[in-house]
């Protein structure tokens, strides 16, 4: 799976889970990857066509039937099509389930 901490000058990008395990929580932008399937490719389906790699990092969440192996890549771009919050909003009042609050790690004396 990838995570995406895709940073504009707006903020960091959150939305909801649409399916899936974690159904209606929030997330940092995720999709699970498919043969052949690049970063690149997902954000360009989201629109999101010019950016910038910042820094990636591997985690891994077991739940209690489920393994992910989560690619956290973090990106700065211009614009994204997801609601933005700051970083302080996001640690102070945006409940995150852990297999993605596990993605601010990647953040740890880079903003």
């Amino acid at each position: 799976m990838y995570a995406f901490l895709i940073q504009t000058p707006q903020g960091f990008c959150i939305r909801r889970r649409e399916t899936g395990v974690l159904k209606g929580l929030n997330e940092f932008p995720s999709q699970a990857v498919f043969d052949g399937e690049t970063p690149e490719n997902i954000l360009n389906e989201w629109g999101i066509y010019e950016f910038t790699e910042v820094k990636r990092k591997r985690y891994t969440h077991i739940f209690t039937h489920i393994r992910w192996d989560i690619d956290c890549i973090w990106i700065r771009t211009g614009d994204a099509p997801f609601d933005t919050y700051s970083l302080e909003e996001i640690k102070e009042t945006i409940s995150l389930p852990t297999a993605f609050r596990q993605c601010l790690g990647i953040l740890h004396g880079e903003v």
